[in-house]
């Protein structure tokens, strides 16, 4: 946010585990990460909100992302466009300058993101920027970023989940595994350790 150095990246989906990856993508960019990250209020981060803002549900995956790195995940305020004007600003500038520079047909994705890193490195961080007139990458020198040492890369655990029918039986891998009839119709997760398999639902390990 000081700087504005920008780093973009194209991608095929919106899901979490693109958004994660890519939020790797850019701490390697940058050589490290900051204390703290600007939201808006996607699902993938914030799976429900109330009206004030003040009542958050997080999506627990990506809370884990954050501690596992380090970081406090800040959102914007619900209908207030100005509190991400950074990220806003920084849009608009991609759209502008680089389909303008590079046209809007591609080859491949691959090629679309190479050339959007050589857009970023070459043009959008050695210009004079609007707000700060000065250029961003002299700026960045003064950015003061966490390290990555120590953090491999974040793995995600896919939850596998079933709903319980009605002969009890949950089918996990060709094998039928029988839980308490109470249970019919609820959802339950499995979870496979090593040659073990544990079956919650409603939080209870049944």
């Amino acid at each position: 946010g000081y700087s504005r150095r920008i780093y973009v990246r194209a991608a095929l989906c919106e899901n979490l585990a693109a958004l994660i990856d890519c939020h790797e993508r850019a701490f390697e960019w940058f050589g490290g990460l900051t204390e703290a990250i600007l939201y808006d209020n996607p699902k993938t981060i914030c799976l429900k909100r109330d009206f004030e803002g003040k009542d958050i549900t997080w999506n627990p995956q990506f809370m884990d992302f954050a501690r596992y790195y380090g970081f406090r995940a800040n959102l914007c305020k619900p209908y207030r466009a100005r509190t991400k004007g950074k990220v806003e600003s920084g849009v608009k500038y991609v759209k502008a300058n680089f389909f303008a520079l590079y046209g809007r047909v591609f080859d491949s994705l691959e090629e679309l993101n190479q050339k959007l890193e050589s857009w970023a490195l070459e043009v959008a961080d050695e210009r004079i920027h609007g707000t700060t007139h000065e250029k961003p990458s002299v700026r960045f020198q003064s950015e003061r970023l966490m390290t990555l040492e120590g953090h491999a890369p974040y793995r995600i655990e896919i939850p596998l989940v079933r709903i319980i029918p009605s002969d009890c039986l949950v089918v996990f891998k060709t094998n039928r595994y029988s839980v308490p009839w109470a249970h019919v119709g609820k959802t339950a997760s499995l979870e496979e350790y090593g040659e073990r398999l544990k079956i919650y639902a409603d939080g209870e390990l049944l």
